[in-house]
């Protein structure tokens, strides 16, 4: 199920593709931020949500959300294709220029985006958020960090296993291989492209 609403505009500026998993309780708290975020930004704004074949009721509250949001749009699989599939759904009806890919468990807040996308305007192509604040994979992610930049020596950036946001054209250099969203930053940086890196708030 692909959502669309008939009186939605062809493109906008910033797209921000949710991928969600059994999140049910996390669904309305965080599409009220992200409403706080629409109302501030100087920026365009839509939100897919992708409800990744969740058997709790993550699509029917994210249902309840669109009926008070206007920006959120839903794409829904029926079965659990895992995160690399779920931001592949979500990526093919994205309309903005800049497209933001943030989890859904509330680990981050959407105030930090208008950051990420700035920094995408000035002339990145790719941004990564290094993540500030308790983490409770800390030597895991850090192992993958020091190892991708070992692997990838064009890499300039410390977290690769963060948010992001990039040029829309990227969706089509990335490699759509079961979790090979965990390299996608790899394979930009060797690609050529510019990445660059701003600080954003972990929370719990």
């Amino acid at each position: 199920m692909i959502n669309r609403r008939p009186s939605d505009p062809a493109t906008t500026d910033v797209t921000v593709v949710v991928p969600a998993h059994n999140e049910e309780g996390n669904i309305l708290p965080l599409m009220d931020q992200f409403g706080e975020l629409a109302r501030k930004a100087r920026f365009s704004l839509e939100v897919i949500l992708v409800d990744d074949g969740s058997t709790d009721q993550t699509l029917p509250r994210a249902v309840e959300a669109q009926n008070q949001h206007r920006f959120l749009r839903i794409v829904a699989q029926a079965h659990r294709r895992g995160l690399t599939e779920a931001l592949r759904a979500g990526f093919s009806v994205a309309r903005g220029q800049i497209i933001v890919f943030y989890p859904s468990d509330r680990q981050f807040h959407p105030a930090d985006i208008p950051r990420m996308v700035e920094k995408v305007r000035s002339g990145y192509d790719l941004v990564t958020g290094r993540k500030i604040g308790f983490y409770s994979k800390k030597f895991v992610s850090s192992f993958y960090n020091r190892l991708s930049r070992w692997l990838f020596p064009s890499i300039k950036v410390s977290d690769l296993n963060s948010v992001k946001a990039f040029r829309r054209e990227l969706v089509d250099v990335f490699d759509y291989r079961h979790d090979w969203h965990r390299f996608w930053v790899a394979i930009v940086a060797e690609a050529g492209y510019r990445i660059g890196e701003v600080d954003v708030t972990l929370y719990q």
